[in-house]
């Protein structure tokens, strides 16, 4: 394998070597932190010795790899029902839409709801991938923090505020019914 560069040594890696290196570095979620997890992953795997600089420089050369900021994934997310939501999604809406019947109504009083966590802030690692290859990280908040859920109407200026543990469908309709 030629690197394309003039000179009389060989190059350091091998077909197969580039080829292990090119499918672990194409890989979004290898979870390869940095040079000196993907040196020990050389030495452990390819049974290869190298320079720390060698490897940097022939993986940067090769695969144009860069340290990313790694996206988030939650653990436990299962893909197909991912897709499948985003697939019925319209659907879903469309058919409740239909169920709906509006009465007659008042004057209305119109409020617009948020909810806020406050805490602290999980902070994704780095990892190293090749070029045009994002790479995924798994993540879970084990922290503590607390929800505040708010309703303010622009007509008249009333507001509801209420502090919450945490943010799920019991404490929404515990909001709902103190508002």
């Amino acid at each position: 394998m030629s690197d394309g560069r003039i000179g009389f040594k060989p190059s350091v890696v091998t077909a197969e070597e580039y080829n292990a290196l090119e499918t672990l570095l194409n890989d979004p979620q290898n979870g390869i932190v940095g040079y000196a997890e993907l040196l020990r992953c050389v030495k452990e795997h390819l049974n290869k010795e190298m320079h720390y600089i060698t490897l940097v420089q022939y993986v940067q050369r090769k695969f144009k790899t860069r340290i990313k900021v790694a996206r988030k994934s939650y653990v436990k997310k299962e893909e197909e029902k991912v897709e499948s939501f985003k697939n019925n999604f319209s659907e879903q809406c469309s058919q409740i839409i239909e169920q709906v019947e509006l009465p007659a109504s008042p004057p209305i009083d119109l409020f617009f709801e948020d909810e806020s966590r406050f805490g602290l802030f999980t902070r994704n690692g780095r990892s190293l991938t090749a070029k045009g290859v994002k790479p995924i990280c798994s993540f879970q908040q084990v922290f503590k923090s607390s929800y505040l859920f708010g309703a303010f109407s622009p007509i008249t200026g009333a507001s509801f505020m209420l502090e919450m543990p945490q943010c799920n469908t019991a404490n929404f309709q515990v909001f709902l019914d103190e508002f």
